[in-house]
């Protein structure tokens, strides 16, 4: 007697079953929806991550002037001038207003960005397109920080000049928003795509039961199947 576990009937398979076959039965993406997808993400993302580095940009400046302010008042505090104190007062407040108006537009930049892939995803017919495009900004936001400085350290090492300095962290930078923003978009087009239709996964199921069934006498033991084999024959 075989002791041979059959797929077919191990526990957890039908469940696992049905998963693959409901996944394998939603329709994929046509060209357009994919052509549409990595446009918004390239677009989209580009917008968006303009307003994602300034933001950043502008949290960096905030921790540096306001680290640099605190040491300037310790080392100047001492001289006990009225002037001093007056004109880094007037300093902090033009640096914070600065930073005011750098976060607003950096904020701008970003809806800017997302209502821009929503748009270009409702237009090219991609399923949920809001949804894909804030799933596709969570995931982007998350990989452009790292991958971008690891894209200005290797332009960096790479520059071999002045010029070169000046242009290619920039021209870099861009390659990576774009690769990134067409990566995540069309990965999140495909991720939301609509679930099979009504009746296909069941269909699909009662073809998986009728095989199921046509191959039950080859699964019996070797014995038990030559019994069968023999009653079945005529004149016995």
């Amino acid at each position: 007697m075989s002791s041979a576990i059959d797929p077919v009937t191990a526990p957890g398979t039908d469940a696992s079953a049905a998963a693959a076959t409901a996944e394998s039965l939603r329709p994929r993406l046509t060209g357009g929806q994919r052509a549409s997808a990595i446009l918004g993400g390239i677009v989209g993302h580009t917008i968006f991550a303009i307003g994602w580095f300034g933001f950043g940009f502008v949290l960096v400046g905030a921790l540096f002037s306001a680290v640099i302010g605190g040491l300037l008042r310790s080392l100047l505090g001492r001289a006990d001038s009225e002037a001093i104190t007056n004109v880094l007062d007037r300093a902090g407040v033009i640096v914070w207003i600065l930073l005011l108006v750098f976060t607003v537009g950096a904020v701008a930049f970003m809806a800017l960005g997302i209502m821009v892939s929503g748009a270009i995803l409702r237009r090219g017919d991609v399923h949920r397109p809001w949804r894909t495009t804030w799933t596709a900004v969570l995931v982007a936001a998350a990989v452009d920080i790292p991958a971008f400085w690891i894209a200005i350290s290797i332009s960096t090492l790479v520059a071999d000049s002045g010029a070169a300095v000046v242009v290619l962290p920039p021209l870099f930078a861009l390659l990576v928003v774009i690769v990134i923003g067409a990566l995540c978009w069309w990965w999140m087009a495909h991720v939301n795509r609509p679930k099979a239709p009504v009746g296909a996964t069941g269909s699909a199921v009662d073809a998986r039961d009728d095989a199921r069934e046509a191959l039950e006498p080859l699964q019996q033991p070797a014995g038990s199947l030559g019994e069968q084999i023999a009653g079945d024959e005529p004149g016995r």
